[in-house]
């Protein structure tokens, strides 16, 4: 009887995380039985909290303190005994301390571990929590390679073959012919590129040439005086606004490389698109002017406009002074999510949680709205927002259209844009 009770009271959470605000639910969940009984669940519950590197701290604090809030006020008003924690960690961009930080966390007693922004972070736990049966709740990481059916690993964005899609659109949308692609050699990049070059290829885009780079290196200054020759010679076939430079990287990446790019004039005269580091604050901050003279273009997975988004947006703002990335409401449902999930187990256990999750979260409505699974444990779909940097008073982003990851349309919303 103790069981049901706690999964019937689970379930009801999930069901009012659908399609409503947060901030609303409490008053909303019905009062559990007064039976007395001992749950199974009680005390203190730990979620491992594992950022990808420090750039991420600062941004992503406001969104964790807001997520377990949210959290444990629904648990309170379901009456339950429970109070989820975070347990944070840093890889330190690291994959060597990636494991290690997951290994403390697992050693303080988390079964499941959210955060984990990188495949280059990602890839090497997944090892571990396969064998201690450990689930990973990855925010963002979305290399092609990580799409593994019934493995400990879940992902709540979609991976870069579904990706790559929406920068063949752009890309076609923007009458771009042949194209320079510079990517980081890594798990990210190397996955990235084979899904867009096949695109490329099929959709009669001409590659000029690529070129993979160190992902430890803090500035790439030789490394485009070989792209500015490959994007020279592309000139001589190619009208300029007909050719796009493309970089394909995690945004702590594509900020050196914008900067290394600032100093060739002939490459500040190019189109300079991205791949998923639309509205990240950072890149405007250390790289805007060179961001704004190459109308830098770039997207990233969008929120869908909702009461929830306002609502998180606000309290976000309110704690922050500036308003939440669309990234950082990517690791606010990966953590409800890892909260849900264990509520509908009963359990505070990593077999129990992997079990239930893809049934949990093809419920649940969530920041970033309907967080459906694939057989692979990743998000089966998705929309993205497409950004540019402009410069008025300072580099900041624009919003400049939508992609329709259902339809495969893109709704640009000016002509220049």
């Amino acid at each position: 009887m103790n069981s049901i009770i706690v999964k019937i009271s689970a379930v009801a959470l999930v069901a009012l995380l659908v399609g409503g605000i947060v901030g609303w639910y409490a008053g909303q969940v019905l009062a559990p039985s007064k039976v007395e009984v001992k749950p199974i669940l009680s005390g203190d519950i730990p979620i491992g909290v594992l950022h990808a590197s420090p750039l991420y701290t600062a941004i992503e604090a406001p969104m964790i303190t807001l997520a377990f809030a949210d959290l444990n006020q629904l648990v309170n008003a379901s009456g339950q005994p429970v109070k989820f924690v975070p347990l944070i960690e840093n890889a330190q961009e690291s994959p060597t301390q990636a494991v290690e930080a997951a290994q403390t966390l697992i050693t303080q007693g988390a079964q499941v571990i959210t955060g984990l922004q990188w495949t280059s972070i990602a890839r090497p736990i997944l090892p571990l929590a396969n064998q201690r049966q450990i689930v990973l709740i990855s925010a963002s990481s979305s290399a092609p390679s990580l799409a593994i059916p019934n493995d400990y690993l879940f992902r709540v964005i979609v991976d870069d073959n579904v990706a790559a899609t929406t920068v063949n659109a752009i890309t076609l949308s923007k009458g771009i012919k042949a194209v320079v692609a510079v990517y980081s050699n890594d798990a990210y990049g190397q996955g990235f590129y084979g899904a867009i070059s096949g695109q490329w290829t099929a959709s009669g885009v001409k590659i000029l040439g690529s070129l993979p780079v160190d992902p430890s290196k803090t500035e790439y200054t030789s490394e485009f005086s070989s792209v500015e020759s490959m994007y020279t010679a592309g000139l001589k076939t190619y009208p300029a606004d007909q050719v796009g430079i493309y970089l394909l990287a995690s945004y702590n990446i594509i900020i050196p490389m914008l900067n290394s790019l600032g100093r060739y004039p002939d490459l500040l005269k190019a189109r300079v698109f991205d791949t998923d580091c639309g509205d990240v604050p950072a890149v405007v901050q250390q790289a805007g002017q060179v961001a704004a003279a190459v109308n830098f273009t770039t997207m990233f997975f969008a929120p869908p406009s909702s009461a929830k988004v306002d609502d998180i947006t606000q309290r976000y703002t309110a704690i922050a002074g500036y308003r939440p990335s669309d990234e950082t409401f990517l690791l606010y449902d990966a953590i409800m999510l890892a909260g849900l999930s264990i509520l509908a187990a009963g359990q505070n256990s990593g077999l129990a949680i992997k079990n239930v999750l893809p049934i949990v979260a093809a419920s649940y409505y969530g920041a970033t709205g309907l967080t459906t699974l694939n057989a692979a444990g990743d998000r089966a779909f998705g929309n993205y927002k497409l950004y540019t940097v402009v410069n008025q008073s300072k580099p900041s982003w624009e919003l400049i259209g939508f992609y329709d990851g259902i339809s495969g349309s893109i709704k640009w919303l000016s002509p220049t844009a």
